[in-house]
């Protein structure tokens, strides 16, 4: 693999990115990110996750101000085609969606709400992943399958050290051993999340619809008759 352009950034935080396989132009992507608090208790991670090949293609953590992590989202977006940015909108992630959002990248991931807008009739948006009990739940289930499986290969040690320390507890979750962290597996548990209900999701209705709509032309050929 050679080496990303981020490595010839031998500071800051781009010491931290550490990218497997080289991009790839036919390819489509997504950027998913953990968003840690900013207050040093915690780290801010980003996956990047090739859809097409169902890959890890590049993992960063590190510690930064979550205004700060919007700026490196960006950057990394852009290296991959431009390509969907996951980040939860909760806590210090609304925070990077906002500044996401003012910066003009027009490719910010929006989860669709069950209520309905009554002007329009349209089920709501709203910025960012948002992640009920019932999407980490989903995304984790996903994340152990395609590892149990031997689907998915996690080329980052980081992230290997991070599954040491993941845990169910009493209350029936997944969570981090005591002064451990897991920012890497949120970010990856997301994106499994997003593969297997958004993108999947989204491929099979569009091949439903390319189907339908060659099945009405073939069959307004055949209707057609002149008199």
């Amino acid at each position: 693999v050679s080496q990303s352009r981020y490595y010839h950034k031998l500071k800051g935080p781009w010491q931290k990115f550490r990218q497997f396989v080289d991009y790839d132009p036919s390819h489509k992507y997504v950027v998913v990110s953990d968003v840690a608090t900013g207050d040093g208790s915690d780290y801010s991670t980003i996956i990047v996750f090739d859809l097409t090949a169902f890959k890890i293609v590049a993992t960063w953590k590190d510690q930064v101000i979550p205004l700060f992590l919007a700026s490196i989202l960006i950057e990394v977006g852009k290296e991959f085609g431009y390509c969907p940015i996951v980040v939860e909108n909760q806590g210090g992630g609304f925070t990077t969606l906002q500044s996401l959002k003012s910066a003009g990248y027009s490719n910010i991931y929006y989860s669709i709400l069950q209520k309905k807008d009554p002007t329009t009739g349209m089920k709501k948006r709203k910025i960012g992943l948002w992640a009920s009990e019932e999407v980490r739940m989903n995304g984790g289930d996903r994340l152990e399958e395609v590892i149990r499986l031997r689907e998915l290969v996690v080329p980052c040690t980081i992230l290997v050290e991070e599954f040491y320390n993941w845990m169910w507890d009493k209350d029936g979750k997944r969570r981090h051993a005591p002064s451990k962290n897991d920012g890497l597996i949120m970010a990856l548990q997301h994106a499994m999340y997003y593969y297997f209900y958004v993108y999947k999701r989204h491929e099979k209705n569009k091949k439903t619809h390319f189907l339908r709509k060659n099945i009405r032309d073939r069959t307004n050929v055949f209707c057609h008759f002149e008199y």
